[in-house]
């Protein structure tokens, strides 16, 4: 049962645990829960509206025509830029070793250049190619991918 502590109560009903009264004065008083109520059961798979890009095995320096690209002096500026394939179409970011250690977080300066999967996300960083190790970290919501550039001051596609 909810107990009333004055006028200026406020109930809210709470899926699974009845009724919760908020004594505006800063108490908290919650009732006996609800035991008609049905709740969904929780699920560990992702809803189908849920779009992911696909593993970080389609990550690849080995098509020729579209895909991943490495272009260590962009047309733009002149310094390295890092093109995913066109599947990685959900929001992802590019990091690239240091040789004195460290990452640089590529600039994402959008998408662009299409392949045959669809237009590809662009990052920019800011030294010349000769500051980058070859090790690019690319991750996205759900995983976190290892990409080797054999020679960061050659194109790579």
């Amino acid at each position: 049962m909810f107990a009333s502590c004055g006028s200026d109560d406020q109930q809210f009903a709470v899926p699974g645990g009845g009724i919760v009264g908020a004594d505006l004065g800063g108490g908290l008083i919650v009732s006996d829960p609800v035991e008609d109520e049905e709740l969904e059961p929780e699920s560990d798979s992702p809803s189908p509206n849920v779009r992911t890009n696909p593993p970080c095995s389609s990550l690849a320096f080995d098509d020729g025509r579209g895909g991943d690209l490495w272009l260590p002096v962009s047309a733009g500026d002149g310094l390295p830029v890092y093109l995913l394939n066109g599947a990685w179409q959900e929001p992802a970011r590019a990091e690239a070793e240091l040789v004195g250690g460290g990452f640089e977080e590529g600039r994402f300066t959008g998408f662009n250049n299409p392949d045959p999967d669809g237009l590809r996300q662009h990052f920019r960083f800011s030294r010349s190619c000769e500051a980058y190790t070859g090790t690019v970290i690319v991750t996205d919501a759900t995983q976190s991918c290892e990409v080797s550039i054999p020679n960061v001051c050659q194109r790579i596609d």
